[in-house]
């Protein structure tokens, strides 16, 4: 059997990109993020042990927003929560960019895992 695309997207649907989008968002937001810790301490003038714990705070902010979206979705379905996910991980990728200090972007991290949590 032979599977012939009548145009250039048929074989993969637009939610299909999508939601691959979406679940890589986790991924990129640490990995990409790792090799930076030392231009982020000097940026900040701040110790290398202080910039990990913006990673912990992504990693807390992931485990609660599981716990919270995960019961809301049931409730209401996955698209709601998919899109205030998607707008909050967008807002505070913005606050993560304008932050002056290192606790404003631990904070900002947190709330950009709460943002990350429908998609993972």
């Amino acid at each position: 059997m032979e599977i012939r695309a009548t145009s250039a997207g048929a074989l993969y649907p637009r939610w299909l990109i999508f939601i691959g989008l979406v679940t890589a968002l986790g991924p990129i937001s640490t990995d990409m993020y790792l090799p930076g810790f030392p231009a982020i301490a000097a940026e900040f003038g701040t110790s290398y042990n202080l910039v990990q714990y913006t990673v912990t705070a992504f990693l807390a902010g992931l485990a609660i927003g599981q716990m919270l979206y995960g019961p809301l979705s049931d409730r209401v379905g996955r698209k709601l929560p998919l899109s205030i996910g998607i707008a909050i991980y967008v807002a505070a990728s913005i606050g993560c960019a304008l932050a002056n200090t290192i606790e404003v972007l631990i904070a900002w991290r947190f709330c950009r895992a709460l943002g990350d949590a429908p998609g993972s």
